[in-house]
């Protein structure tokens, strides 16, 4: 007996082919775009549970189409289900320290796992006393009356936390932390539990994924007090949103109320930006035009690994991508300046030579002009254009 076309074809995220309330129907994607059954035979095209999708944390459905697929799919393969063993486990524990992982449907089977589906978070059983995003001004209101009433609890949460707090030492519903959203960026464990701490002390609301709303950026940072360069700390100062250090936290609970940010406001990466976050706050503050308003990049040569990346970086800057056929004297060409996979050490200047050839050829035909990839980061990492 033939199988069905359902059967050949299984999830990218579960491995499985199976179709029910849990996971939703099996969606066949190309470059993004849904396409329907008679062209999800190609050799390119991704098959996904919908629900899969919905629940993997940076994809997104927009219209017919599924932002950012390939990316979590990619994040995704290296990530082993805590159920099954197998890869492509994307859902992870809401609380920000815990390493579990899961395929939606594998998750769905576990007793004890709590459910956001409003927000596509869950919590593991190990955790499952933790707040939802959904509970929250829930617990707020709650939080008000039990101002109100002797507990024979004296401390809130983990007792050897190193921040524990009385009932009555609660944040009360009128600081501005209501109005908070803090995103984290490559946190390590101990920042993780601080931010665990903070979230349950204060009220604030947190997230492990950037969107527009996001108020705070809380960044990793080495001894000398500089970030690493990620997507949220880039998108962050593009926004004109505060980039801050653990620190601020720590200061914040120590005084049981929100501190001021600029002490702990970072200043640099660790590739030498300077002053990136304030000047990007000052920015929007000011209403000051888009950081690359007005310019046109085209991408010429050896793909960049994060290239998609690099696009939402340069949309959210306010600057357009084009295609060789528009070229034009206004236009900025763009060439990888990443070092290739396995590439002799000696033979680096060389390869990064033969691209800005290519680069600079094309950009004589155009009247053009010709920037390395580090260009556009640098420039979005110091919220200044470069020389060029």
């Amino acid at each position: 007996e033939q199988p069905s076309m359902n059967a050949a074809w299984k999830c990218e995220f579960c491995h499985s082919s199976e179709i029910s309330e849990c996971t939703g129907p099996l969606l066949h994607c190309l470059d993004e775009a849904l396409v329907k059954d008679d062209q999800a035979w190609k050799s390119n095209v991704l098959h996904v549970h919908e629900k899969c999708a919905e629940w993997a944390p940076e994809a997104y459905f927009e219209g017919d189409m599924i932002k950012k697929l390939e990316s979590e799919l990619a994040r995704s393969s290296k990530m082993k289900c805590g159920i099954c063993g197998l890869k492509g486990a994307a859902l992870g524990c809401l609380f920000k320290s815990c390493r579990k992982s899961y395929h939606l449907p594998c998750a769905r089977g576990v007793s004890g796992c709590r459910w956001d589906e409003g927000e596509f978070v869950m919590l593991c059983p190990t955790h499952s006393s933790k707040r939802l995003p959904c509970e929250r001004s829930n617990s707020k209101n709650k939080k008000a009356a039990q101002l109100q009433q002797p507990s024979s609890e004296t401390v809130l949460g983990d007792s050897n936390s190193p921040f524990p707090m009385e009932m009555n030492e609660l944040w009360t519903s009128l600081c501005p932390t209501s109005e908070w959203v803090i995103c984290g960026s490559a946190l390590s464990d101990q920042d993780k539990e601080i931010l665990d701490q903070f979230e349950y002390h204060s009220g604030v609301t947190t997230t492990n994924n950037w969107s527009s709303n996001v108020t705070h950026v809380l960044a990793n940072t080495n001894e000398d007090g500089a970030c690493g360069r990620t997507r949220k700390v880039l998108l962050a100062i593009l926004a004109g949103k505060w980039v801050v250090n653990v620190n601020w936290l720590s200061a914040c609970l120590e005084a049981k109320k929100p501190v001021p940010e600029e002490p702990y406001e970072i200043r640099s990466d660790v590739h030498g930006a300077i002053d990136g976050p304030r000047i990007g706050r000052l920015r929007a503050m000011q209403k000051a035009p888009s950081l690359f308003s007005g310019l046109i990049f085209y991408f010429i040569g050896h793909p960049l690994t994060f290239k998609v990346e690099l696009d939402e970086l340069i949309a959210a800057a306010g600057g357009s991508i084009l295609g060789k056929a528009d070229l034009s004297s206004t236009s900025l060409i763009v060439y990888n300046k990443e070092v290739p996979k396995g590439c002799n050490e000696d033979a680096v200047d060389e390869v990064f030579s033969k691209r800005e050839a290519e680069a600079l050829d094309l950009a004589t035909t155009f009247g053009c002009r010709v920037v390395p990839h580090t260009w556009v980061l640098d420039s979005i990492a110091s919220c200044t254009l470069q020389p060029i």
